[in-house]
């Protein structure tokens, strides 16, 4: 199972570190993150939307008040290509669109340790996309 990860460049430490531990995480922006490294950045933006529309997964890590324009047009790219998106909202607020929280390929959890639970018990039962 792939993962893409769709969330602020300041968490993208965390995301290597996920990845180093064994986690299938194939988000390529994670390795240019820092000021400077982008040489391209439609480049960059075509690669985005197309590794999430091609990842099983699609996880949206949500902050509340962040501006995370970007990371919502990659969860839609995962939606439109019949992917599933996980949205991690460890806020105590419900503070996400009550439309897309009901799409049939959208799940929400409070917390990344659901999400991986979630993922794994997926892979362990033969999930396979749609498409």
């Amino acid at each position: 199972m792939s993962v893409y990860i769709a969330s602020k460049t300041r968490h993208a430490p965390r995301w290597r570190s996920l990845r180093s531990e064994g986690q299938p995480i194939i988000s390529s922006w994670l390795d240019e993150s820092d000021d400077g490294q982008t040489k391209c950045f439609s480049e960059l933006a075509e690669r985005c939307i197309s590794e999430a529309s091609q990842a099983d997964v699609v996880l949206l890590y949500w902050e509340p008040n962040a501006d995370i324009h970007g990371a919502l047009i990659e969860a839609g790219a995962a939606l439109a290509s019949g992917r599933m998106v996980v949205q991690v909202d460890e806020s105590e607020e419900d503070t996400f669109s009550k439309v897309f929280k009901n799409h049939p390929r959208w799940k929400s959890v409070k917390s990344l340790e659901e999400a991986f639970e979630f993922l794994h018990s997926r892979q362990e039962n033969g999930y396979h996309n749609s498409r």
